[in-house]
């Protein structure tokens, strides 16, 4: 099952402070296993202007600077799902 423009709203846990997580997740695959989801894909298109001297260092600052949204959308599908 694929889902575009999945809205999430929801208390993460986030550095030992609960904190309240909004955003919309671009794609949500999720993968299905004798009727329960047994896995999920989140991708979140990114278009941020890529800064750096490096291909690698403007991708490692993208993944930086993206980490957090990432994380509480992984924790926030996992709980839902139980995965």
């Amino acid at each position: 099952m694929a889902y575009a423009e999945q809205d999430i709203d929801a208390i993460d846990s986030l550095n030992g402070k609960e904190v309240w997580v909004s955003g919309t997740i671009d794609r949500l695959v999720l993968t299905m296993q004798g009727g329960a989801v047994a896995a999920a894909s989140i991708i979140d298109f990114k278009t941020d202007k890529r800064r750096g001297p490096t291909p690698q260092d403007e991708d490692a600052t993208l993944r930086e600077h993206h980490f957090p949204q990432m994380k509480a959308y992984h924790n926030l599908v996992c709980t839902a799902f139980n995965l």
